[in-house]
């Protein structure tokens, strides 16, 4: 059984729509649901909730609906050994977790906790983040090394990706071999020091986070070709509480913030709405 996402994808396909951005703009009256939502959804980022699965089913004209909902039954399950039952070659008698099933169930529930333990053991410490926090270049200079195999770079080559002169490349090196995310190889070449660095979900981190997605955010709007939709409105009716009539635009809420004017008795909501959406111009 393909993976959900993979249904979806060929199936808009088959529908003879080449991008999902061209699927999302014809059909979003049907999906209900904003661009990036259903971009990701294609991309296996993430499940749509199975409220939106009706949706689904009428803008991609699922004809084998029983097929759909068990492949996106199958790819809810949490490893292979759940997923295996909903396999055409499946046991059609109960299956009892125990003697050598479950014992392979339990190895491969460890073999989760062991990779969810070293993903903590990459998280940036506190002093990492709070350096990150001074100069995001010297986050760029980390993800250089992404994929880029065991020989590292050249100061000169760190100095070339990052437009940055010589003695201010060389000051962020040293920074960072001092907090240990970077070192210095026998060749003079530089290189991280382990495979990955994850920010952490923690009010720490939350800054460094701020400051990368306001970056994201300002590139995205100095792209005259791919500029998003925002604008900001100010509303006394609590938006639970009311049906969103942007939807014609199918934007997404970025934030929702609650004033209360005591004189006035009123509290009211400062929404920011934003769209990726290039073509409302």
């Amino acid at each position: 059984m393909k993976p959900f996402h993979e249904t979806i994808r060929n199936q808009r396909k088959k529908q003879g729509f080449l991008t999902a951005k061209e699927f999302h703009k014809k059909k979003n009256k049907e999906l209900k649901m904003s661009y990036e939502s259903y971009a990701n959804i294609e991309a296996g980022k993430y499940l749509p909730p199975a409220h939106k699965l009706p949706n689904l089913v009428t803008a991609l004209e699922i004809e084998d609906i029983k097929n759909f909902i068990f492949c996106y039954c199958c790819s809810l399950m949490p490893n292979d050994f759940f997923k295996s039952f909903f396999y055409s070659d499946a046991p059609s008698s109960s299956v009892l977790l125990k003697s050598d099933s479950y014992t392979n169930y339990k190895e491969k529930f460890e073999a989760l906790l062991k990779l969810n333990k070293m993903q903590e053991k990459y998280e940036l410490t506190n002093e990492q983040v709070q350096f990150l926090e001074t100069d995001l270049v010297a986050w760029d200079m980390i993800n250089l090394f992404i994929s880029s195999g065991n020989e590292g770079f050249t100061l000169d080559e760190i100095s070339t990706k990052t437009n940055l002169d010589i003695p201010k490349t060389q000051k962020i090196i040293s920074k960072l071999i001092s907090l240990k995310m970077l070192k210095q190889l026998p060749n003079n070449n530089y290189l991280v020091t382990q495979d990955a660095f994850f920010i952490p979900k923690k009010p720490v981190a939350d800054r460094l986070t701020y400051l990368l997605l306001k970056r994201e955010m300002e590139s995205s709007y100095a792209n005259e070709k791919n500029r998003p939709y925002c604008r900001f409105r100010f509303m006394p009716i609590d938006p639970k509480e009311r049906e969103n009539i942007e939807l014609f635009i199918d934007n997404f809420i970025v934030d929702t913030r609650k004033f209360i004017n005591e004189k006035a008795g009123k509290t009211f909501y400062l929404q920011v709405l934003f769209s990726d959406r290039n073509d409302l111009h």
